[in-house]
């Protein structure tokens, strides 16, 4: 592994928060960059993160893949949370970066995300694993509707929220080039500054700990309405020369592949079809939570004393996306399974390289 120097790196609660539940780690021994948003009553959810970052640096000392280290660390927090009654609601998403000199995978689960900035531009390198994300893919919602719709912030994946046999962990995997980097950050950075700030922002230069600083602070300037968590890893001084296009390759659940390609061959039902599974997940993630953290916006925690008050309007905003759904499968076919990421999507164990045009 190269040891990557002075990586930009830094956290705060943010402007209406008095704590912070996320949970970061830098570990160039072993190529780690992690960090992870902690979601959870009674200030679990820094107990959850914590607990992220203690797992998945074992599991990779152990000689663990990157997606393993993340399952061990779900099995762990789904542990703790069977003993403690007061920690049954704890979960957190992750974004993880493991660097081998300039070969990198990034693996995720949940909304936490990671960018690669190639000099010039900024690429979204994950996908959220959320309800709006489902709406987007299926043609249902703008990103524009998606960046104010109701349950922006409903994830359908959560570290310590689902059982390990239905946890999906993503991963994207390339080779930096000189004067590239790979931000990760949480959900407490990308709502408060737009990609086209982040972009200015990286691309204003300074020291990677100065771009930090700038980030945290504009997310600060905008409203700083939860935890802000962010991470900038260069590529090495001896990367080689960027390509004019290096693509990648992206890793997901085979099964969940091939349910979604076995869609998208019956026109008109796919879409609602689609939405249905969509939905139950977003339900069964609501039960669990509706919101993420402990906030004014509203939560719906189950199991620890938590009300479902947010419940109605969560169910109206469903059956409204149903409604626009239904009415677009009757005028196209279903949105293509590669849609999203702009490179070619793969079952895990397979890979294809391609690129955004």
């Amino acid at each position: 592994m190269t040891t990557i120097n002075h990586p930009g790196h830094g956290s705060d609660p943010g402007r209406q928060r008095g704590y912070n539940q996320d949970s970061y780690c830098l570990r160039p021994d072993i190529g780690l960059y992690l960090m992870a948003d902690g979601v959870g009553a009674h200030l679990k959810g820094e107990v959850a993160s914590a607990m992220v970052i203690e797992q998945a640096a074992a599991g990779l000392e152990a000689g663990e893949s990157l997606p393993a280290a993340l399952r061990r660390a779900n099995s762990a927090i789904i542990a703790a949370a069977a003993r403690d009654e007061t920690a049954a609601n704890m979960a957190s998403t992750a974004v993880a970066l493991r660097l081998d000199h300039c070969d990198y995978e990034v693996a995720w689960v949940g909304d936490s995300r990671a960018y690669l900035w190639d000099g010039r531009a900024l690429r979204q390198l994950t996908r959220d694993h959320s309800y709006v994300q489902r709406l987007m893919d299926m043609g249902a919602i703008s990103e524009e509707e998606a960046a104010a719709h109701p349950q922006r912030h409903v994830v359908t994946q959560a570290l310590g929220a689902v059982d390990d046999d239905a946890l999906q962990v993503d991963t994207i995997t390339g080779r930096l080039a000189r004067g590239q980097k790979i931000l990760l950050c949480c959900d407490g950075l990308t709502d408060e500054v737009d990609d086209e700030q982040l972009t200015a922002l990286i691309g204003a230069g300074g020291s990677d700990q100065e771009i930090v600083d700038s980030l945290i602070k504009t997310a600060n300037d905008n409203g700083g309405s939860d935890n802000i968590t962010v991470i900038l890893v260069a590529a090495p001084d001896d990367a080689p020369p960027p390509a004019a296009d290096r693509g990648g390759t992206v890793s997901v659940d085979s099964a969940a592949l091939e349910r979604t390609l076995r869609q998208s061959r019956r026109p008109g039902r796919a879409l609602l079809a689609a939405l249905t599974a969509a939905v139950l997940v977003a339900i069964a993630v609501f039960i669990f939570f509706s919101h993420r953290h402990d906030n004014g916006r509203g939560t719906a925690h189950m199991g620890g004393g938590g009300n479902m008050s947010a419940a109605p309007a969560m169910q109206a905003n469903i059956r409204h996306d149903v409604s626009r759904l239904k009415a677009k499968a009757k005028t196209q076919p279903p949105a293509s399974a590669h849609r999203s990421t702009g490179y070619s999507v793969t079952p895990t164990g397979s890979s294809a390289a391609g690129g955004r045009p």
